[in-house]
């Protein structure tokens, strides 16, 4: 199995002024992501950490894959409260610690997202272990091997359309999320 080294990655993103966003999956399910402006590392999330000790605790995991989304920014959540103190920031850009929101994909949109004037009732169903897998599979052309981590994470006893809504901004790239939900409603 490979391992990466995070602060190699993070050099290189800073040599070559990235901006994007760095997603990480280290050993024992480890998952984290760092978002660059210019090469500077402006917001992190590891595990329930955010900021400085996300950062940290990325450091010193045994990282298995690395995968920079160039461009891309975090999605935002109701804890992103913590910054990354000791890092410049720039009032154009987000601010360190700021997360930030790239607009969640409503259930009207996930609708519209498709051709189908037909409303499929899955949609409203709870996440069942066979749904999930579907997600799973579909999911991995987007964002890579996260994707089994990322569908794990989602709680129990929402539907299938809060779980497209969630997935669908995870993707980030509209065009890409309906192709998502259009594979996704097809299967289901």
């Amino acid at each position: 199995m490979s391992q990466y080294k995070f602060g190699g990655v993070i050099k290189r993103l800073e040599v070559e002024k990235s901006t994007g966003t760095l997603v990480c999956v280290g050993e024992d399910n480890l998952f984290g992501r760092v978002y660059f402006v210019d090469g500077n590392p402006k917001a992190a999330r590891c595990g329930d950490l955010q900021g400085m000790e996300a950062l940290q605790l990325l450091d010193d995991a045994r990282l298995v894959s690395v995968k920079f989304h160039d461009g891309a920014k975090l999605i935002k959540t109701d804890t992103d409260d913590k910054g990354i103190d000791g890092f410049e920031t720039d009032d154009s850009e987000p601010v360190a610690g700021d997360v930030v929101d790239t607009g969640t994909i409503s259930a009207s949109e996930i609708d519209s997202m498709t051709d189908s004037t037909e409303t499929n009732p899955r949609l409203e169903a709870r996440l069942s272990a066979p749904l999930r897998e579907v997600l799973s599979e579909e999911l991995v052309e987007y964002v890579g091997p996260v994707a089994q981590m990322i569908v794990s994470g989602l709680e129990a006893n929402i539907t299938v359309m809060e779980a497209l809504q969630l997935l669908a901004a995870e993707i980030g790239d509209r065009e890409l999320a309906r192709q998502f939900v259009e594979k996704v409603r097809q299967k289901i």
